[in-house]
This record gives structure tokens, C-alpha cells and sequence, in this order.
């Protein structure tokens, strides 16, 4: 106790004095604090926002869906609980037109329809422009949309709409609507109308893509969870499926969960690479203290009591930088507020939450403590005529054993932070185990690019050597730049070269390949005059076509599908019903891998030809059995043959599941077609089919690979951002080295002046180091980057390799920018230095 009194008492004193040069070391904590701080916070916000809202979100305590058919009222009536209210609703997709005075009648779009009862909504409200009641402005013909959708046609509040064979008036501008959880992910601008207005408009043919929806408010005292598992036990193979409120926040939480647990050990990457600035500015501190630590040695003071008194005030300055940080990270949330609106589904109410701050404090402490401890403890065993001796002749030296045991076991619990620290516990295990083999691997080639610089730079004039000569000299800085610049830049470059592939595949290679439109809901007795109209419209073919039916995968290999042991990458066809279809003959461009194809004339039993991916991932094989739900009946069909993988970057049309005929062909159902058509065409060829058949829905690929691009881009934007943050912190990590070497450059400076040189060749040696560290770094972040774009690109997206240049070329110009920038104004800094003063030091 007497020893840490004392140690308090001198770092206190000392303090007074100032803490120069000790700003990168505030900077580097503070902003990867605030950055996992700030999205600890978020989405403290977003979780409770769900469970306050859950309800809401999914329209009801509880809600039911059933595709292409409305529940019979018996039914329905025998799985609700005596009390329970009850709203219904259908979602489809749908053509609608302005109803313009134009002999066409106007331009046609796709919308999102919802169409609704008197109850809706029961919980929540819908919020329209001009402001009053979702049934006022629904009665009589009245309907609500998106302002995409106004703008799209053209039209204002007030106008009237052609849907079908009903023409509806556009009453208000729809802003928000409560149940967003309650359908489906919708590609078009969301339009509302009353039932009897969709029922008025004949649109919805039997068989075409629809979900009926019935969402329930259960009495009070009731659990929504156990009512819905109790019904789902009642019902294992019903078409339907039953959610309750408790499965909002886990269905949100998978997308929230995944972008939280990237920004947050992206926050921890950028406290990471941080972390060397900290050693940096701690290690320059020390060589600044030199003279006073040989003496409080040559007075009596033991290694532990230096330790102490330096360990003390770095850990008083780090709460410093980490109160800024937590500061910084929690006030951010509520500046971004309308940002985050117009993203989540939720309104967000922000307040502080311990949890996350507690996780950005110890992860701040415990990076400055590891990276603190290693200057420090060099420090601590050195004697005090080392320590003077260390002003000119600087020795590399370790630190002891014990040392060495307490920044493993630090870097150990920042490790057990990023794993427990994060909603993905295996992403986060996955990422210690890059963060430890990075490290390692940006070590090494750290190294070996500084050999590479000192053995080009031999040959080169005066200059040139001498600034490869500081690249390797005792002490030199080189290789913690190295590694903190070209961390930032790797990820710059793999982002940039990822999204020059993906825009590639959507601008060149996914047109090229994919059909200009898909028509969906196309009735049987509807298809010979489909075909006419795409004949008749020069330019376009149809490239595919496929009878469309939707079903529900009850069984595998005789198990319910809600106990089968389903791997997760393809649990996504279970979760709904699925689009399947059925064939006599073998498709084109089919490959069995295992079985065969039934004959052309078969009258058997029903059969099923399963995707390779999916029938590994059901654990079945040929003569195992897949039970479906198809509009209320059971159908249970052998498989008969094994295909090959779907290659869905081709853009065809592909389906997991294909039946055999004789059965399923018996079913209501429609069509599904994939037209090509020249460029100019498929505007003609929409309006035509709609004008004709309005019930059919068209997708334009077009719209969709826009919507991908801008998703994509936004994507992009956001990791460029965490991009840009990891290599600002490096860029930190630089004006620490420049710090810890300014008083060696001084005297290089001064000693180069008394020698006869001229400003002119000192500017062009400090320039030529600096330049050297940015082309390093330069050279490290392409390699990097680029081997794990490549990666990403042949092991995870299966695409062609394609070599973006700009990225890489603004990539090395960056790193050469960062670097001169630096090296200028260190420079600067030194010529203005009188050599006089320096040399009449004692």
C-alpha cells in the first residue's frame, strides 16, 4: 500500500507538468470506444423498442397466414379462443394504372396491394397525409399509397386509379402502417384498399400469388406463445403457419443481430489498430521521461515503484479518453435519430444502457493496458546508465516473462469481449481467430516489405539510402505503421474490389444472362392469348416457361418438418410455403446426380425431383419421402432423382422442388413466364398485357438489378465508412510515430545541418521515408485486400474473377497522400528547429 501511495503521490506531481504528446494516445481510445459504444447503444434501442412493440409490428398478440387461399370461416372459427379479435387481410402483387382521360388509360405500375377489413388495425395505427381515419378514406372506393407509387404514375391525392376492373380514388399519401412485420419483404410501393374494393376489382384469380392474413388479439391471461405452439402441435400439417409476438424480435433480431456484430468488431478492429498508436504514444512519453525515471532509479526507486507511477497516470489518462469515448458513443444515437427512422420499422426511444458502455469501457481499458504494459515494462528493467544511454543509442530489449503473462492473459479477455461482446457468438469467434492470423500475417509482410525498401533503397542517391536506412534503424516505428495503415487499407481495397465485381455482374453479366421480364399469375385458359400478345410485340420471346403452385414442405422422410434436423442454410424452405412446379418430361439444362427421371407418360405414384443443396441439407436421398401441404391437402411423393445445384446467378427460372404429373397438375395454379425482349421493348409489352390480361403481374429484372445495385451501393458506403474509420485510426498510428522519432529526426537533422546540408536535401529525405512507408503500406493493403476479395469471390459468390484497377489506384493514392501529408508536416516542423539551441543542450 505504501509503495502504490507513493506512486500515486509522483504520477500526480508528474502530471502537473503536462502530458505532451499523449493526444494520439486520447484520440486512438476515444474513437474506438464511441464506435462500439454508439452501436451497443442502437441496438439497446432496437431491443426494446421490439419488445415494446412486438405487437405492433406483427399486427396482433398472434397472427396466421395462409397462402393462395382464404381459410374456410369453420376453420378459422375452430382455432381462435372464445373472446379473440380478429382482423383479416390480403397482400398480392398487382397492376395499377392511372385512369387518366388517355386513350391507353395511363402508364401501368406494380404495387404491393394490402387489402383490408373494418378491425384493421388492432394494434398500432396508420399514419396518413392529409391526416384522418385509414376507414374514412378507405370507403366507398378509397384507397391509400406510398408517394413512390403516386410518383411512378404520376398522379396526385384526389385521383382515381384503374385496379382491374374498379376504379379506386386515391385518398391520402400513406406514411406509416403498423403490421411491416406481418407480410413479406415487398419489391413494389405498398397500396391499400378495402376488401370489398380488391373483391370489386377481380385481380385475385384463383390460384395466383397471394397470403391471406389474419391477425388476432387473444383475451387477456393468454400467452401468445404457448397458444401458438399449442396450435401448431394440433396442427402439424396444416398450410398455414401461426406466429405470435414473441417471434418479432428473433425474426428482426437476425438482421439487426448480424449488422450489430459487424459494427461492433469493426469498432473493436478500429480499438485494435488503435492500440499500436497507444504503444506508440506511451513509448514516445517514456523517451520523454527518460532523464527522470534514470533518476528516481539513481535515487533509490525500484522497478515496481516506476511501473507504478507510469501505469497510474497512463491508466488515469486512458479513463480520460474512454470517458470521451462513452461520451462520444452514447450522444450519437440521438444525433443519427432521423437517419436510423428512416431505416428500422420501429420508432426508437433512446436512453442510456449500461451494458454496451461497460463492454466499450473494458475493451478501452483493456487495449491500454496491453499495449501500455509493453513500453512500460521495457522501461521498468532498465538500468539507470542504460536508460541514459538510451538518447543516442536506443537497444531493442523484451520485456520480462511475467510481462509478457499479463498482455497474453489481456489480450485473452479482449478476446472473450469480442465473443461474448457481440449478438453472433460464432461470427465472433471466427473473428478472433482472423484478428490473431491478420495480425500475424501483416507482421510478417510488415517485415519483409521493410527488407524489401532498405535493400531497393541501397542503391539509390543519398537520400534515398538514408531514408531506408531509418526504415530499419534501432527503435524505428516502421513496422506498427505498417501494419495499423495497411489494416485500413486492406479492407478498402477488398470493399472496393468486391463491389466492382458485384456492379459488373449486375450491369454486364446478369442482363446478359437474365430475361428482361417475368410474368406471374398467368391463368391456364389465359396463356394462348399471353403467348399472342408476346408474339405480336416485335422483339420479345418467351425464354421459359413453368406452371406455378405454392406449397408448404409438412414432412421429411416422415417427420414433422418442425422436429426434422434441417441445416441451417436451408431452413429458409421451411419457414413458408414455396413455389414448386411440376414436369413430365426432363427440364433443359437439368443434371441428375442421383436417380433418374420419371417417363414422359408416367401415371404412378406421386414423385419429386429434389435440388442437390436442399436434399443434403434435409439429410434424404432417392426413395426417402417429402410430404406437401397444397391448398389444404396432403400430399406425400417419393423422390425420384437428385439435380444438381441451382445456379441462380444464371437469372433463369429454377424451382427446388419438381413433381411428376398426374396429381398436382389437377390443382388450381398459374403460369410463370421469362420473356426476353430488346431494349425498348418491354414498356410496350407490360401496358399491352395489361390492358389485356390485368390480373397478370409483371417483375421487371431491370428494376430489381437497380434495386440490388442500390442496395449494394449503400452496403458498400456503410463498410467504407468503417473502412475509412480503421484507417483514420491508422493514420493516427503515423502521428505517433512521427512523435516517437521527432526527437531522433531532430538530431539526425541537426548533425545532417552541421554537415553541410541544405534544407532542400532534408526535405527530400524525410519525404522519401515518408513515401516509403505509404508505398508500403500501399503494397500491403492491395496484396491483403485483393487475396480476400478473390476469396470472397470464388469461395462465397461463386463469380468471375474481375480486376477493378480504380480501387486499387485510389487505394495506393491514399496511402501516399496519408503518408506525405504526415511526412511534410513533421518535416516542417523539424527545419524550423535551430540546430543552436540543440547543440549548447548539456
Amino acid at each position: 500500500m505504501r509503495n502504490l501511495k507513493i506512486a500515486w503521490i509522483v504520477a500526480r506531481r508528474e502530471m502537473r507538468g503536462g502530458m505532451r504528446g499523449l493526444a494520439v494516445f486520447l484520440a486512438c481510445l476515444a474513437i474506438g470506444v464511441a464506435a462500439i459504444a454508439a452501436v451497443g447503444s442502437v441496438q439497446g434501442a432496437i431491443d426494446a423498442a421490439l419488445r415494446r412493440d412486438a405487437a405492433v409490428l406483427l399486427g396482433g398478440d398472434a397472427a396466421i397466414e395462409n397462402a393462395n387461399r382464404p381459410l374456410p370461416a369453420a376453420e378459422l372459427a375452430g382455432l381462435l379462443p372464445q373472446g379473440a379479435r380478429l382482423s383479416e387481410a390480403v397482400r398480392t402483387n398487382v397492376m395499377v394504372a392511372s385512369a387518366a382521360a388517355e386513350p391507353d388509360g395511363g402508364r401501368h405500375v406494380v404495387a404491393a396491394l394490402k387489402a383490408v377489413d373494418g378491425a384493421y388495425p388492432l394494434f398500432g395505427a396508420v399514419e396518413l397525409a392529409p391526416a384522418m381515419r385509414l376507414q374514412d378514406a378507405l370507403e366507398n372506393g378509397g384507397a391509400v399509397a406510398e408517394q413512390a407509387l403516386l410518383t411512378r404514375l404520376g398522379v396526385a391525392v384526389g385521383d382515381r386509379l384503374q385496379l382491374g376492373e374498379r376504379e379506386i380514388e386515391l385518398r391520402a399519401v400513406l406514411v406509416r402502417e403498423p403490421d411491416v412485420m406481418a407480410g413479406r419483404l415487398e419489391i413494389a410501393p405498398r397500396l391499400i384498399v378495402a376488401q370489398d374494393a380488391l373483391a370489386a376489382s377481380a385481380v385475385l384469380q384463383p390460384g395466383a400469388l397471394a397470403h391471406h392474413l389474419y391477425r388476432i388479439a387473444l383475451p387477456d391471461g393468454t400467452d401468445p406463445a404457448a397458444w401458438v405452439e399449442a396450435l401448431h402441435e394440433g396442427n402439424p400439417e396444416s398450410s398455414w403457419r401461426a406466429r405470435s409476438r414473441a417471434e418479432v424480435q428473433p425474426r428482426i433480431a437476425r438482421l439487426t443481430d448480424r449488422l450489430a456484430t459487424f459494427l461492433s468488431l469493426a469498432g473493436l478492429t478500429s480499438l485494435l489498430v488503435g492500440g499500436l498508436g497507444v504503444g506508440l504514444a506511451v513509448r514516445g512519453y517514456v523517451e520523454s521521461r527518460i532523464a527522470t525515471i534514470a533518476t528516481l532509479k539513481s535515487l533509490g526507486a525500484g522497478s515496481r515503484q516506476v511501473l507504478a507511477i507510469y501505469l497510474v497516470q497512463i491508466l488515469l489518462l486512458a479513463a480520460v479518453g474512454i470517458a470521451a469515448g462513452l461520451v462520444a458513443g452514447a450522444l450519437l444515437p440521438f444525433a443519427i435519430d432521423g437517419l436510423l427512422a428512416g431505416l428500422l420499422p420501429i420508432r426508437l426511444d433512446h436512453a442510456l444502457y449500461p451494458g454496451p458502455l461497460l463492454l466499450a469501457a473494458g475493451a478501452g481499458f483493456l487495449t491500454a493496458f496491453v499495449f501500455a504494459l509493453w513500453p512500460l515494462s521495457i522501461a521498468r528493467e532498465i538500468s539507470p546508465a542504460a536508460l541514459f544511454r538510451d538518447e543516442v543509442a536506443p537497444e531493442r530489449r523484451l520485456p520480462r516473462p511475467s510481462a509478457l503473462a499479463a498482455i497474453g492473459g489481456g489480450l485473452a479477455l479482449l478476446a472473450l469481449l469480442a465473443v461474448l461482446g457481440v449478438p453472433q457468438k460464432v461470427i465472433g469467434m471466427w473473428f478472433v481467430g482472423a484478428a490473431v492470423a491478420a495480425s500475424l500475417l501483416l507482421a510478417l509482410l510488415a517485415r519483409l516489405v521493410i527488407g524489401l525498401l532498405h535493400r531497393l533503397g541501397r542503391h539509390g542517391p543519398l537520400p534515398i539510402r538514408l531514408a531506408a536506412g531509418n526504415l530499419r534503424r534501432p527503435g524505428s516505428s516502421a513496422a506498427s505503421v505498417l501494419v495499423a495503415l495497411g489494416a485500413g487499407l486492406a479492407v478498402l481495397t477488398m470493399v472496393g474490389l468486391l463491389q466492382g465485381v458485384l456492379e459488373r455482374e449486375l450491369e454486364q453479366g446478369l442482363p446478359d444472362r437474365a430475361p428482361s421480364v417475368v410474368f406471374i399469375d398467368i391463368q391456364p385458359d389465359q396463356w394462348q392469348r399471353f403467348g399472342a400478345l408476346v408474339e405480336e410485340t416485335e422483339g420479345a420471346q418467351i425464354a421459359q416457361s413453368a406452371p406455378l403452385l405454392r406449397a408448404r414442405v409438412v414432412r421429411i422422410a416422415g417427420v414433422p418438418v418442425d422436429e426434422a434436423a434441417v441445416a441451417e442454410h436451408v431452413r429458409w424452405t421451411v419457414r413458408r410455403d414455396r413455389g414448386l412446379t411440376y414436369a413430365a418430361a426432363t427440364p433443359p439444362d437439368t443434371e441428375l446426380v442421383a436417380g433418374r427421371w420419371w417417363p414422359e407418360d408416367y401415371a404412378g405414384e406421386p414423385l419429386v425431383s429434389v435440388e442437390e443443396e436442399v436434399a443434403r441439407g434435409y439429410g434424404v436421398g432417392v426413395g426417402d419421402t417429402l410430404a406437401f401441404n397444397l391448398l389444404g391437402r396432403v400430399i406425400e411423393a417419393r423422390i425420384a432423382s437428385i439435380r444438381r445445384e441451382i445456379d441462380w446467378s444464371r437469372g433463369r427460372l429454377g424451382f427446388v422442388f419438381i413433381l411428376s404429373p398426374g396429381v398436382i397438375d389437377k390443382a388450381p395454379h398459374t403460369m410463370i413466364a421469362a420473356v426476353e425482349a430488346a431494349p425498348g421493348v418491354e414498356l410496350p409489352l407490360t401496358e399491352a398485357v395489361a390492358r389485356a390480361l390485368p390480373n397478370v403481374t409483371p417483375i421487371s429484372i431491370g428494376e430489381v438489378v437497380a434495386r440490388l445495385g442500390e442496395a449494394i451501393g449503400t452496403i458498400g458506403l456503410a463498410v467504407r465508412i468503417v473502412a475509412a474509420v480503421t484507417l483514420a485510426t491508422g493514420a493516427l498510428v503515423l502521428a505517433g510515430a512521427v512523435n516517437v522519432s521527432r526527437q531522433r529526426q531532430l538530431y539526425q537533422t541537426v548533425l545532417l545541418k552541421v554537415l553541410g546540408a541544405r534544407r532542400a536535401d532534408l526535405l527530400r529525405l524525410f519525404l522519401a521515408e515518408y513515401a516509403s512507408l505509404g508505398a508500403g503500406a500501399a503494397l500491403l493493403g492491395l496484396v491483403i485486400g485483393g487475396i480476400g476479395a478473390w476469396l470472397v469471390v470464388w469461395l462465397v459468390l461463386d463469380l468471375d474473377w474481375h480486376l477493378a484497377p480504380l480501387p486499387a489506384i485510389a487505394v495506393a493514392a491514399g496511402a501516399l497522400l496519408v503518408t506525405l501529408a504526415s511526412g511534410a508536416l513533421a518535416t516542417w516542423r523539424l527545419l524550423r528547429a535551430p540546430a543552436g539551441l540543440l547543440l549548447r543542450r548539456p
